[in-house]
């Protein structure tokens, strides 16, 4: 309101009425710059309202579509300065944040043309152009909204970019507006996704999102860790602290964390961050440098490892155990009545990384080979190992993927054992980011400054048209099986530049 307040007192304070105070402005015979049209509905919404002009305003061009977006250009008899001054007020004052411009605060009070960036939070973008015509000025705002937030249900995927996340489902895309980064873990309607080391937020079925309270640490310093989904299938944290508080163990249920203080912990938690799993007897083990900790019905245990561990991926439950991978092999240690048990699972060379494959086992992966631990039997897969594929992934159903660098090919193991390039000859345009596979045994990949492809039933397709260059791809999850991998990008799905 304030813009149009202003532009309001200016006009009523010609003296000249109508057509004759727009020919003594520098319009000459022709009176008018354009031929009057009305403000588009879309300038109705409430980010937008407070920008259309008020009365004495000529509105020349005026539109807007279904999802936000609008453009109006207008004359107002007013200095650049000061209409520049006025407008941009009004878009900071219905919430537009102002990202750039050419010109600096109140300072500028030429007549020099001007132009403003401005977005909202949820991803629309706002420039406004103002220049001067005649004895006043011309003003240009273009708007580009984003579409509305989709509910997501059923059979989805999500690819998180670095600057976007976006949804596929219904063989279309959307952009999740206030999402930063990958699905934790599904909930009714949405999913869990992180936002800061030490919090998480919640899409909601209707498309906004919440923000849940961060871990609490409350004044201790220390290391904090995600360890995916806990015992309750919801996200599981840890603080290590460094200033003799006891180690915090958290899952997030509902809007808060349910936490555990585990103190007096003999011998004493080692200093920097921890691995932490749980068995389906209600175990749950901590792994700290060389001393793993084990929680069952009669409290706390500790022992130290004789071998010292030091993996990306040091630890992963078993049924009834964990596998953790040391220097030269990968033990299975248990717990019976309080008492620990370990023996050699497999000698593999120097901190092997471990993955769930489901009914297949565990896939430990070294720098030369890849392997299956199923039991007390060791099975190779004919994958490479991480000096020639530097990505891995599986699922529960215990299909592996491994994505090689040069060159650019992802090879894919079916339960069968079948091992499959792609492509069958050549390599790939681009070099594979990371991999994610689904439920149903389909291979997505996000590409560096590409589209990403998913290899589905034998064929490799392309998803063209979703990734735009500088995004910086992060990762794919799914809610249910994941989406059908086709896309028809409708309009008002369109992608933002």
């Amino acid at each position: 309101m304030a813009l149009r307040a202003y532009i309001a007192f200016v006009v009523t304070s010609l003296a000249l009425p109508g057509c004759d105070a727009l020919c003594e402005y520098g319009f000459g015979d022709s009176c008018a710059p354009c031929d009057p049209v009305g403000v588009h509905e879309a300038w109705n919404a409430p980010k937008l309202e407070p920008l259309t002009p008020g009365e004495g305003a000529i509105v020349c061009k005026s539109g807007g579509d279904e999802i936000g977006g609008a453009t109006i250009s207008y004359w107002v008899p007013t200095r650049v300065h000061d209409t520049n001054i006025a407008t941009v007020g009004a878009a900071q004052d219905a919430g537009w944040i102002r990202a750039e411009d050419n010109w600096y605060e109140e300072n500028d009070t030429s007549q020099m043309a001007k132009w403003s960036k401005l977005g909202l939070p949820r991803g629309d973008r706002m420039r406004i152009d103002i220049k001067a015509e005649g004895k006043g000025s011309r003003v240009e705002i273009q708007v580009d909204g984003v579409p509305p937030p989709p509910s997501l249900r059923g059979d989805v995927t999500v690819f998180g970019y670095r600057k976007a996340t976006f949804a596929l489902f219904d063989g279309r895309v959307a952009l999740l507006p206030g999402v930063s980064a990958g699905v934790a873990t599904p909930s009714p309607g949405g999913f869990l996704f992180r936002t800061a080391s030490d919090q998480y937020s919640r899409y909601q079925s209707d498309g906004t999102v919440m923000d849940l309270a961060p871990f609490p640490v409350g004044h201790h310093t220390g290391f904090l860790n995600a360890h995916g989904a806990g015992p309750r299938g919801f996200p599981w944290m840890s603080h290590n602290p460094t200033d003799n508080g006891p180690l915090l163990l958290g899952e997030l249920s509902g809007e808060a964390w349910e936490l555990e203080r585990v103190a007096d912990l003999e011998p004493p938690l080692p200093p920097g961050t921890v691995d932490a799993a749980h068995t389906p007897d209600g175990t749950v083990w901590v792994l700290s440098g060389g001393v793993l900790y084990a929680k069952d019905t009669d409290g706390w245990h500790a022992t130290k490892l004789r071998a010292p561990t030091g993996a990306l991926r040091p630890m992963i439950a078993e049924a009834d155990g964990v596998l953790i991978s040391t220097e030269q092999a990968v033990l299975r240690v248990g717990l019976e009545e309080g008492k620990f048990t370990s023996a050699p699972a497999a000698e593999l060379d120097f901190y092997a990384e471990l993955y769930a494959a489901g009914p297949l086992g565990t896939v430990a992966r070294t720098s030369k080979e890849v392997v299956l631990i199923d039991a007390d039997t060791v099975t190779p897969t004919n994958l490479p190992g991480e000096n020639v594929a530097p990505d891995l992934s599986t699922n529960a159903q215990g299909v592996i993927a491994v994505a090689t660098k040069d060159p650019s090919t992802v090879l894919v193991r079916q339960t069968n054992g079948a091992v499959t390039r792609f492509p069958a000859e050549g390599e790939l345009d681009g070099r594979v980011l990371s991999l994610s596979i689904d439920p149903m045994g389909r291979v997505w990949t996000l590409m560096v400054d590409a589209d990403p492809f998913v290899i589905d039933n034998g064929s490799l397709l392309p998803l063209d048209g979703l990734a735009q260059p500088g995004m910086h791809p992060s990762s794919i999850t799914f809610l249910g099986n994941g989406a059908p991998p086709f896309l028809d990008i409708a309009d008002e799905y369109a992608m933002a530049k």
